[in-house]
């Protein structure tokens, strides 16, 4: 006699052999696979593999309506396998706290994971950042000014790509060309809009802040918070730890880059930061990054 349990195993093994069929079992589990589909996708796989309940006793039909372990389809007597239905099998190969976590990481945000480290590129883009003082909303890096500010700009970033490397902070073997492929789109407004995952990776101090403008949240009214630099810097070294003669010259790389191209980057109004005065709180910002 056919019981609701043998009614849900049969489902659920024609759920898993599609799934490996299509090649779209993850963790081995239907779950967890169907989690990661678009929702017309999931809605097919889940219809191709429903049961028609017509010939099995009333009795079981309405046991699995009312536990919503199988709900109808837009089909006469056809029925496709619910969430529930799918944990009550699933429950005895993956434990409730293995589900959450994988949840928690898909779609929470693994921050471990994203913090772990920054590629070649977003070092160099936040290295030129700080070397020119991008600190705010107000002296933010707007690519949409003219071509002779994005050519300064290029020049910065190839600088920085260069100290950077000379002191072994990048390998320079993720690639020479940090800019990526850009066809019709300029190299620079190509490698900031391709940085999605660096607001996270700084704790959203890089901030994308509309149009094309970009700045690090390192001020409030115009005071440089030195933990929030000394993070961004720490950031910026990775693992490789700095002595006190390769931070002299980093900070003098950085004061003279403030003050040498400033005036290419930002409009009068914009130069706040590149004012000498604020070169002691970058300084001490810079040994406190040790």
């Amino acid at each position: 006699m056919v019981e609701k349990a043998d009614i849900l195993k049969k489902v659920y093994e024609d759920l898993l052999n599609s799934l490996q069929i299509y090649g779209d079992l993850k963790n081995n589990s239907i779950i967890i696979s169907l989690m990661r589909m678009r929702s017309n996708r999931r809605l097919k796989i889940l219809e191709e593999c429903s049961i028609n309940l017509g010939t099995f006793p009333t009795r079981i039909k309405d046991e699995l309506l009312r536990e919503n372990l199988l709900r109808p389809t837009d089909k006469l007597d056809e029925y496709v396998m619910t969430s529930k239905g799918i944990w009550n099998i699933e429950k005895v190969k993956i434990s409730p706290e293995d589900l959450i976590e994988y949840i928690g990481k898909t779609y929470f945000g693994n921050y471990g994971d994203i913090e772990k480290s920054l590629k070649e590129k977003e070092k160099v883009v936040l290295f030129a950042m700080m070397a020119i003082r991008a600190f705010s909303n107000e002296s933010c890096i707007n690519l949409k000014k003219d071509s002779k500010m994005l050519e300064k700009l290029k020049e910065l970033l190839d600088d920085s790509y260069e100290k950077l490397k000379s002191l072994n902070l990048i390998s320079g073997n993720e690639s020479k060309d940090i800019y990526g492929s850009s066809n019709n789109e300029s190299k620079i407004s190509y490698l900031f809009r391709h940085l999605n995952d660096l607001p996270k990776k700084t704790k959203h101090l890089f901030v994308f802040a509309g149009g094309s403008a970009y700045f690090l949240n390192l001020s409030d009214n115009n005071k440089i918070d030195k933990e929030k630099t000394a993070y961004i810097l720490k950031q910026i070294w990775g693992e490789k730890k700095l002595n006190t003669d390769q931070i002299q010259e980093v900070y003098d790389f950085l004061c003279k880059t403030a003050s040498s191209k400033s005036i290419f980057i930002f409009n009068e109004r914009e130069r706040t930061f590149s004012n000498p005065s604020y070169d002691d709180p970058i300084k001490e910002s810079l040994y406190n990054s040790l």
